[in-house]
């Protein structure tokens, strides 16, 4: 069920507290610098907060193993230790490993993440399954969980 709102320039909203934000509306929101890959989302479904502008934020991609090593581990929190308290959001995927591991260390040093899933951002949908209450940390924390997949979309396993 959807319920559009009445300006244009508003992104759409969907059950769930999920926002639609269409290719057409990236480029005024942090959304942008997707514009400049070649296979660009014709849209992207949100919840949690909506992140302000590039002007003053800076984003830092995280990416890593599902199995980390120990040393891994301990450099991603010095970098999470270093970066605390500058205007820095944190993006990564919402998978076992590093990626969970990033959202978990950048909630604890009080920095915003952004959980890109492989999957829909609806409740039912997160995967993996035991991120999902990582997700809801996320969001609870003023964080935001996106994706190009619709709502509902399972991970392909």
């Amino acid at each position: 069920m959807k319920n559009i709102l009445k300006s244009e320039n508003i992104p759409e909203k969907i059950s769930e507290n999920i926002t639609e934000t269409l290719k057409k509306d990236f480029s005024n929101s942090f959304l942008s610098s997707l514009l400049e890959i070649p296979d660009c989302p014709d849209k992207i479904f949100s919840k949690g907060q909506i992140i302000p502008g590039r002007k003053n934020t800076k984003f830092l991609a995280i990416v890593g193993s599902r199995n980390y090593s120990s040393y891994a581990k301990q450099a991603l929190e010095k970098i999470m230790s270093e970066i605390s308290g500058y205007n820095i959001v944190i993006i990564s995927g919402l998978a076992l490993g590093i990626d969970a591991l990033a959202h978990q260390f950048a909630l604890a040093k009080n920095l915003k993440t952004i959980a890109i899933p492989a999957s829909g951002v609806a409740e039912s949908a997160i995967y993996p399954r035991t991120n999902f209450p990582l997700s809801k940390e996320i969001l609870d924390k003023g964080g935001m969980i996106l994706s190009e997949f619709e709502p509902s979309a399972k991970a392909a396993r």
